[in-house]
């Protein structure tokens, strides 16, 4: 950190009227080492900011956490021309990021799904702090737009593999991408009209955590469609992930049952690759659905050589359906 960063955070925390957080997802690499760092150099300079160290599971890892929804991550050091605008999203503070115009008010008002947004910025690009501007906004405007500001030196190889050859680089939902400095109103747009079923599973995952499994299951039966991601997320490894993606079966077979056995296969072949746990969630999830091919692919787990606690969750879930079949 220089001494005009310095000046710019002691200055800007003489002005703070109550106390303010940020979140550190850190991890042992060198880039968590330097994010670490600074964190704790903010902290020093700006004794009313708390520093909270965040558990797993966190989208963005290694990360600076802020905003009032918490829902903007820094994997960069904001340093110069990025660093008022980071200060401005610290949680708590009584500095605020500009608001929308009303027709971009307007069109937030129409965002139903999550959008996930990663903006690549480099070190001297003269561009990248007013794009991160207009992002910002959205994602302070809205819990529903998650934002990532990554270095594109520091993660070079993360940049490539996104196809980043310049900054400011733009990325919704890995699906769509601008490059240079974009009407924030081109990306929201596309961010409202897209295809749900084209979400990805960190995009239907953060519905699911936000408790709106009921409403996934909604959408997927005005769509007549199961969307891709859910398969994934009931294979996920994390317990958690996979309770709301089976809360969302529950809702489809009790409504839709035919559409919720559309799942079958797909959770049929994510089973042979899933870790043992996922595995007996797998076999639940398909007792829950009920059908013969699913009790098809349930008789096969008896079958083949899984464990213990499997073959246990495939005897319940075939007894459930065979129950079921009868009454």
């Amino acid at each position: 950190m220089n001494p005009e960063d310095r000046e710019t955070i002691i200055g800007w925390a003489g002005k703070l009227s109550r106390p303010a957080k940020i979140g550190l997802a850190g991890d042992q690499s060198r880039a968590g080492a330097l994010i670490a760092e600074f964190a704790r150099e903010l902290t020093t300079l700006a004794p009313g900011i708390g520093l909270e160290n965040e558990p797993d599971g966190v989208p963005a890892r290694p990360a600076l956490i802020t905003g009032r929804f918490d829902n903007i991550y820094y994997q960069a050091i904001p340093a110069g021309p990025i660093l008022p605008a980071f200060l401005n999203t610290i949680a708590g503070s009584n500095a605020t990021i500009p608001s929308p115009d009303t027709a971009l008010a307007a069109m937030l008002s129409k965002l139903r799904t999550p959008m996930p947004l990663k903006l690549y910025i480099g070190p001297g690009c003269p561009f990248c702090p007013e794009m991160a501007g207009r992002l910002l906004m959205l994602a302070d405007s809205t819990a529903l737009v998650r934002l990532i500001i990554i270095d594109a030196a520091t993660f070079s190889s993360r940049a490539a593999a996104d196809g980043v050859r310049s900054v400011p680089h733009t990325i919704l939902d890995q699906q769509f991408s601008w490059t240079g400095v974009v009407d924030p109103a081109e990306i929201l747009e596309m961010g409202i009209s897209r295809d749900p079923a084209r979400m990805s599973p960190g995009c239907l995952r953060q519905l699911l955590e936000d408790g709106k499994a009921h409403q996934v299951a909604e959408m997927m039966a005005k769509a007549n469609r199961i969307f891709p991601a859910l398969a994934d997320l009931l294979a996920h490894p994390r317990w958690s992930v996979r309770l709301g993606a089976m809360v969302v079966v529950e809702y489809l077979a009790a409504g839709n049952s035919q559409l919720a056995a559309g799942l079958c296969r797909p959770l049929w072949e994510r089973f042979q690759v899933a870790d043992e746990q996922a595995r007996g969630d797998i076999v639940y999830t398909l007792g829950q659905i009920g059908t013969a091919e699913a009790a098809r692919y349930i008789r096969q787990v008896l079958k083949d050589p899984a464990g213990r606690q499997v073959k246990e969750a495939a005897r319940e879930a075939l007894e459930e359906i065979e129950k079921n079949s009868s009454g």
